[in-house]
């Protein structure tokens, strides 16, 4: 039992750990679906307003879920681990979104005030822009 209770605070520092590290205003929300099922949503509060930052705020999904399934299960390790990002509405996949999204054929040039350079997301870590 004392174990499990240490790996458990481990995961809970783990997870602590990478709210201190984030360089932004971090919301993050959490709603189980089923059993071992949760959708996490992140939004980073930040606003250009305040100020630019040097560099795009990121926050490793990837560390964040394996410590909150450790700190749930008594510091296990997850077998496996599928982390899907969704739309808004969270009705669907949004790769699927943005597949079946509407091409519009224009002929008009890009317009370079709209123009933003937005960073990718890793595997492992999520690119949260102000």
């Amino acid at each position: 039992m004392k174990a499990q209770n240490s790996a458990a605070q481990e995961s809970l520092s783990a997870i602590a750990s990478q709210f201190t590290a984030f360089n932004g205003d971090l919301k993050l929300l959490q709603f189980p679906e089923t059993k071992n099922q949760v959708l996490i949503r992140l939004e980073n509060l930040a606003d250009l307003f305040d100020g630019t930052p040097t560099e795009t705020p990121t926050f490793d999904l990837n560390s964040y879920a394996t410590a909150l399934f450790k700190s749930a299960n008594g510091g296990a390790v997850p077998a496996t681990m599928i982390i899907t990002e969704r739309t808004l509405g969270n009705n669907q996949d949004f790769k699927e979104m943005r597949d079946n999204k509407f091409k519009w054929k224009s002929v008009d040039g890009v317009n370079p005030r709209l123009a933003q350079p937005f960073p990718e997301d890793t595997e492992t870590s999520v690119a949260l822009q102000p």
